[in-house]
């Protein structure tokens, strides 16, 4: 894994971010009440899960009598001070006993003291996102080579830029590579710039849409890897730590699945413009979600089912309601599948969708209900339930992407059903259709 150095680093360490692993000493007060400061050490976990242990109680907090309680007080913020001098700001803090869990925590050398974290407002971010080379392929050019030091310099050759409502959105990207420390370095730092100032959480919603199309393209995990925010007025940069969503580290982008920059590059604009219109509409953006949570979950192969069917049933009757007909027999499969302006898996038109579809709908009654009307014998499991779930997640891939506005001939290119659904499973997938008939219905009607 490449080792990133980020440009707008803290003073206090300047060859990373602050992340997991990072733990420190210092003082801390409720905001507010600066003269009654208590001691802890706060760390960064997993996931950049943030945790204040704290050795002796808030005034005003009885921890000991909480836990009897058995009830969890919520703290809008806390402010301190670590070892090294930085200002930190923890917000919507769950008190545990000894330990304060924290949502949001701001950190940087310089930190106002506001009481909620609504109070903060920023007008620029800088992010960097987990492994996107492969979306930046072909983008590459050499840009500076010092012969002496043996260091040269790659860049992109154009450096992607969007414009959406008040947000500009731009990336600066390059590698290094030194000859005489045989190592190799990249810098991704997307830019998000806002005409007037956003709270944080606005912030990260923009970032995780993003994010989210990012995972779209490469068809692999991405999730923000540092996220800072700031003013055009102001050098210093905070860092803005907040857990991340669970992440399947063993999958890969595979080179033939990825939908790069270059090959949405003439029509970038108007693609980010359509999915940020989709990721930040609040009827579909829980079904945008399962579909991530699939792609980035460690569920088992039932729960994944499930997640991917309610992500299908999801965005069919809040994107599609015109189609959506809840008591139809016919899956929302194929509702997203008529959704695309031309089927992808060709050899379904050839089949009986009809009874693929209700054995589909089958299995979502009998995992959801255990319903004694519907028997197990008559559900998908094993590699059929394998290739279903590889038909749903490959679907909805499809169908997204469709709204956000990439071609059907560059979908056809990198999302050939043997590429997105796997050879066996494709096979196993053509089996079942076989078993449920080969009399080419017309089960779009």
């Amino acid at each position: 894994m490449a080792r990133v150095q980020l440009r707008w680093e803290f003073e206090m360490n300047p060859k990373k971010m602050i992340g997991e692993g990072y733990s420190e000493m210092g003082e801390f007060w409720l905001a507010g009440k600066p003269n009654a400061k208590i001691v802890g050490m706060l760390s960064i976990g997993s996931r950049d899960r943030v945790t204040l242990r704290i050795y002796e109680d808030f005034p005003g907090f009885d921890s000991l009598q909480m836990m009897f309680n058995r009830r969890d007080v919520e703290i809008e913020a806390i402010h301190g001070h670590t070892r090294s001098g930085l200002m930190v700001g923890l917000f919507k803090c769950i008190h545990l006993g000894d330990s304060i869990l924290t949502n949001y925590m701001l950190i940087g050398n310089t930190l106002p003291r506001h009481s909620k974290l609504t109070d903060y407002k920023f007008t620029q971010a800088n992010v960097v996102y987990h492994d996107v080379q492969e979306w930046l392929r072909w983008t590459l050019k050499l840009d500076h080579k010092e012969h002496d030091s043996g260091i040269f310099n790659i860049k992109m050759r154009e450096a992607p830029s969007f414009k959406f409502l008040d947000c500009e959105i731009k990336l600066d990207y390059h590698w290094n590579f030194s000859y005489k420390e045989s190592e190799l370095t990249s810098e991704n730092i997307f830019s998000f710039k806002f005409d007037d100032a956003k709270e944080t959480d606005v912030i990260k919603e923009y970032t995780d849409v993003f994010g989210d199309f990012l995972l779209l393209c490469l068809n692999a995990p991405v999730s923000t890897k540092f996220l800072c925010v700031g003013t055009s007025d102001s050098e210093n940069k905070i860092q803005l730590v907040c857990q991340k969503r669970e992440m399947n580290k063993q999958r890969e982008p595979i080179f033939s699945e990825v939908i790069s920059y270059w090959a949405i590059s003439n029509d970038f604009q108007n693609i980010l413009h359509n999915w940020f219109q989709l990721g930040l509409n609040r009827e579909v953006r829980d079904a945008i979600a399962l579909y991530v949570e699939s792609q980035t979950g460690k569920s088992v192969t039932e729960i994944t089912f499930l997640i991917l069917f309610q992500a299908c049933e999801g965005i069919a009757k809040r994107v599609e309601p015109s189609i959506y007909k809840k008591k139809a027999a016919k899956s929302v499969l194929i509702q997203l599948l008529h959704s695309t302006t031309a089927p992808l898996l060709d050899f379904l038109d050839d089949v009986a969708i009809d009874k693929l579809a209700h054995k589909t709908n089958a299995t979502r009654r009998y995992w959801i209900h255990n319903s004694g009307d519907v028997a197990k014998a008559n559900t998908f499991d094993g590699f059929s339930l394998l290739a279903i779930n590889s038909l749903l997640s490959y679907t909805l891939r499809a169908y997204l992407l469709t709204k956000a506005g990439v071609t059907q001939d560059i979908i056809k290119q990198y999302l050939s059903p043997y590429q997105g659904i796997g050879t066996y499973l494709l096979e196993e997938l053509k089996a079942i259709c076989s078993e449920n008939g080969t009399t080419k219905t017309n089960a779009l009607e």
